[in-house]
């Protein structure tokens, strides 16, 4: 599975697609430019900005290149989509170390 670009996506081995699913991802690479929401047939862009409506009070939806996890986790709910987990850890681990720190 490839984004736009080209690049490969971050892809848990055995999550499995059928035509409801939805599984939000990142490109496999040092820079996250937008996020991507993977069905059976496609492959869709979700814009940092997105994820804005899916704030708390006081809290940001991303920093740079990173999207704040608690934030994706709550858009993911919101519209009931599924969550990569190797994205997610990769994507708290990131906020951890370059936006908190």
């Amino acid at each position: 599975m490839r984004s736009k670009r080209g690049m490969k996506l971050i892809w848990t081995e055995g999550v499995a697609l059928d035509d409801a699913t939805k599984v939000l991802t990142a490109e496999l690479y040092v820079k996250w430019y937008e996020l991507y929401l993977v069905t059976k047939s496609s492959v869709a862009i979700i814009n940092f900005a997105d994820l804005e409506k899916h704030t708390q009070p006081a809290q940001s939806a991303y920093c740079d290149h990173v999207p704040n996890p608690a934030v994706v986790e709550r858009f993911a709910m919101n519209n009931g989509h599924t969550i990569d987990p190797v994205f997610f850890e990769v994507c708290t681990g990131r906020w951890e170390l370059e936006v908190l720190r």
